[in-house]
């Protein structure tokens, strides 16, 4: 982990990658950020969480604490959905998700009561089927701060989509681009 100190004695940039996060150490995060997350940022790479941290984790993200990125990190989908609803700290999003479509459902309902996120991006590897499309669209039709969105389009051939869904899905996606300037890979 590599910090920089401001005079204020201020946590400038920190980067956790591996770490495996008890409750003591998300709590220990959640106490070295403030509201400024330029100021104070923090960044969780391919990180674990044990129960007990996943349980601060969403507290911590409530309180709009804590990290500014999460990047792959193992984080339970109904964990993370919690986290994010309600929270402005939370900068960059880069989900490690499988191919559960059921997680990405989850998540993306979260991500409609998100107030901060700039960046998200979707892993190659993960499904869009039922509810999980229309979730996301749903999601970055209101969602006020989101800006970049990186999803592997190649994604939706394939999965077993009638051509008629596909083609309704990826029209979904132009839409969004269009009215609100979402970018998509």
């Amino acid at each position: 982990m590599f910090l920089t100190h401001t005079r204020q004695a201020h946590v400038r940039l920190g980067n956790l990658d591996r770490w495996e996060l008890a409750e003591d150490l998300v709590r220990a995060l959640a106490t070295s950020s403030d509201d400024d997350p330029v100021e104070n940022s923090i960044a969780l790479t391919y990180c674990r969480m044990t129960r007990e941290g996943q349980e601060s984790f969403i507290e911590c993200l409530q309180k709009n604490r804590g990290p500014t990125e999460l990047d792959r990190c193992s984080v339970e989908p109904t964990v993370l959905s919690q986290a994010l609803r309600g929270n402005s700290r939370l900068r960059r999003l880069k989900l490690g998700i499988g191919g559960d479509h059921r997680g990405l459902s989850e998540v993306f309902n979260g991500l409609s009561e998100n107030k901060g996120l700039e960046y998200l991006s979707l892993p190659t590897h993960c499904e869009f089927i039922d509810d999980s499309m229309d979730n996301l669209c749903q999601a970055l039709r209101t969602h006020p701060t989101l800006e970049t969105l990186i999803l592997p389009v190649y994604n939706l051939s394939d999965v077993a989509f009638s051509r008629q869904v596909k083609k309704q899905r990826i029209c979904m996606l132009e839409d969004l681009h269009v009215q609100y300037g979402v970018a998509y890979n």
